[in-house]
């Protein structure tokens, strides 16, 4: 029987397995990276949204006639009573809500 000290690997085997093992090393940090940076948006996010909300003073109710559901930011939900999303907050807000952005839907 042959010792393991006395097999022999070619070249081409050893680049094959060289490159293989670069491949790994690098490929394993930007799996992390990757799953990182889609998590911290969701994170980032809701506080951002919620300092955006205070700056633009929004609020659930309409003022006077102007609510969200009228809004040129404003995009609606399902159906006309649901909660839609604004595209100025950046989040999931009641169509009958207003706030300091609020510009007619042309």
């Amino acid at each position: 029987m042959s010792d393991s000290h006395d097999m022999k690997i070619s070249r081409r085997m050893a680049l094959k397995r060289t490159a293989m093992l670069a491949a790994g090393v690098v490929a394993v940090p930007v799996l992390f990276a990757s799953t990182e940076a889609l998590a911290a948006p969701a994170a980032k996010s809701s506080w951002r949204t919620q300092s955006d909300m205070k700056a633009v003073q929004y609020r659930s109710q309409p003022n006077g006639n102007k609510e969200c559901g009228q809004c040129a930011q404003f995009v609606p939900g399902k159906n006309g009573a649901s909660n839609g999303y604004c595209a100025v907050v950046d989040a999931t807000i009641t169509p009958h809500g207003w706030c300091n952005c609020y510009s007619t839907n042309s």
